[in-house]
């Protein structure tokens, strides 16, 4: 119900349940490490290319969309992963390495 609401304001559209910040958070795992640790490896490129491909993927749902809501019940355990990564990644890239900041 609160996507349908929020999904009604103007460049806004309602994506269902995304899975994308989860997977993300196993990608890090799977690649760097287990999350938020493995997040301090990660590199700028990488970082900008896991951008790149969420941008993609929300750019085939709603293409014409300012914002997209993503329903997924989960997604709350990885806030920090996902404020972190829908910021413009350099801007929370010091040095070439990802930094977590509160």
């Amino acid at each position: 119900m609160a996507e349908q609401i929020i999904a009604s304001i103007p460049d806004v559209r309602g994506a269902g349940k995304l899975s994308t910040v989860a997977n993300l958070a196993l990608d890090i795992s799977k690649h760097e490490g287990a999350w938020p640790d493995g997040g301090q490896t990660m590199t700028l490129e990488r970082a900008d290319a896991l951008h790149a491909n969420h941008i993609a993927t929300l750019a085939k749902i709603a293409s014409d969309a300012v914002r997209v809501t993503d329903k997924m019940p989960v997604n709350f355990q990885n806030l920090v992963l996902a404020w972190l990564y829908f910021q413009t990644p350099k801007s929370c890239i010091s040095s070439g390495r990802l930094r977590i900041r509160a």
